[in-house]
């Protein structure tokens, strides 16, 4: 363990400055992250802290989507990967190995149509939102304004889904703290607390239903 670390361990604050953040970390489109806490750093496992730029141009669909994909591609992984490596066959599956269960199978494949389903909508949304940011009217910025509702709702789905299967598949030795599996749900989770989908399904209606479209602001 480094000197640095160590500090972090014994004295548990410090200040990181500006000039100390870290941009060599993952960067998403339409975004900068800039590191203050990460494993290489401060030795932590599960805490990633940092500063997070949205770009004001950035022709993409809202970082929070493309965020929400990425923990179903993470949940998924994890999920084929535990089940092949450690997980155990129910008993009446009569199968030697958990990945030869025909339920698991289906379960993942299911999850695999539904990731495709919403990476289809994301990238029907991100060129929508290029359409309105090259021809700003109501009803352009309205269409990307639904396309977006559709595709957080769809991410917000299947990354929860993604995290419940996970253990459910995976089955009970997946819930043990040193895997961290959990973090997965909770990631999503989070992430659909700073623009409820709830909303989303009235508008996405009521434009289907009556012609309306949605309110112009930031949280559609």
């Amino acid at each position: 363990m480094s000197d640095s670390t160590s500090r972090w361990r014994s004295n548990g604050v410090r200040v990181v400055r500006r000039g100390d953040l870290d941009s060599n970390t993952p960067q998403t489109l339409g975004m900068q992250r800039r590191a203050a806490v990460t494993s290489e750093r401060t030795g932590a496992t599960k805490l990633w802290a940092g500063t997070v730029a949205i770009d004001a141009n950035a022709k993409t669909a809202p970082a929070e989507v493309i965020s929400q994909i990425k923990t179903v591609l993470a949940a998924i992984a994890d999920t084929v990967r535990f089940v092949r490596t450690q997980s155990r066959p129910w008993i009446d599956s009569g199968q030697d190995h958990a990945w030869e269960d025909p339920y698991t199978i289906a379960a993942v494949g299911d999850l695999f149509l539904r990731l495709h389903a919403a990476e289809a909508i994301l990238e029907q949304a991100g060129y929508a939102v290029d359409r309105a940011i090259a021809e700003a009217n109501e009803q352009t910025v309205g269409e990307a304004s639904l396309k977006v509702a559709e595709a957080k709702v769809l991410t917000t789905e299947i990354a929860i889904l993604a995290g419940n299967k996970l253990h459910e598949l995976a089955g009970t030795r997946s819930t043990l703290a040193q895997h961290g599996l959990d973090r997965h749900w909770r990631n999503a989770r989070t992430h659909t607390l700073h623009d409820p989908v709830r909303w989303k399904y009235a508008l996405i209606g009521n434009h289907a239903l009556n012609g309306v479209l949605p309110p112009r602001h930031a949280w559609v």
